[in-house]
C-alpha cells in the first residue's frame, strides 16, 4: 500500500487543518496517509511519497517548511513531492511564489497549490490522490 506523509508548518493552525483534510481525501482514494508537522518528522524511509505544506505569509513559508525541504532533499528527490500553502486568498495564483519555486527545483517537486477554501481542498487532494495512485499501478 502506497503510504504518503502529509507535513505541515502552521503558524496558527489553519494549515494543519488543511493537511488533515489532504490526508482524509487520500485515505478516502485508498493511501494511507500519516500527517505530521514539520518539526516531528524523523525520517522519510516508511513513505512513498511526500505532501508538503505551509503558511503562506509575505510570499513566503515558516522557516521550519524551508529548513525541512532542504535537510531532507535527498529523500524527498528520491519520491513523488507536492507542495501547498494555505492561507488567506489573495486572488488567484497559478505559480508558487519564487522562495517555494527553489524549493521545489531542488527536489523536483512535481506540483504547487494555493489552497485556500474547503472545496479548493478537497477537488486538489483528490486529483493528488489519483496521480499519487497511477504512480503505483
Amino acid at each position: 500500500m502506497t503510504r504518503v506523509l502529509v507535513t505541515h508548518a502552521s503558524r496558527h493552525g489553519g494549515t494543519a487543518e488543511t493537511a488533515e483534510r489532504i490526508a482524509g481525501r487520500l485515505r478516502a482514494a485508498g493511501l494511507t496517509a500519516d500527517v505530521l508537522p514539520v518539526p516531528s518528522v524523523r525520517g522519510l524511509a516508511a513513505y512513498d511519497a511526500a505532501i508538503i505544506g505551509g503558511t503562506l505569509h509575505e510570499e513566503r513559508w515558516p522557516r521550519a517548511a524551508h529548513r525541512f525541504v532542504r535537510r531532507n532533499r535527498r529523500a524527498l528527490a528520491a519520491m513523488p513531492v507536492l507542495m501547498f500553502s494555505s492561507g488567506p486568498p489573495d486572488g488567484p495564483r497559478p505559480l508558487p511564489p519564487r522562495s517555494i519555486a527553489r524549493l521545489m527545483r531542488l527536489i523536483g517537486a512535481e506540483e504547487y497549490a494555493a489552497l485556500d477554501d474547503p472545496a479548493g481542498t478537497d477537488r486538489w487532494a483528490k486529483a493528488a490522490a489519483t496521480r499519487l495512485r497511477q504512480i503505483w499501478a
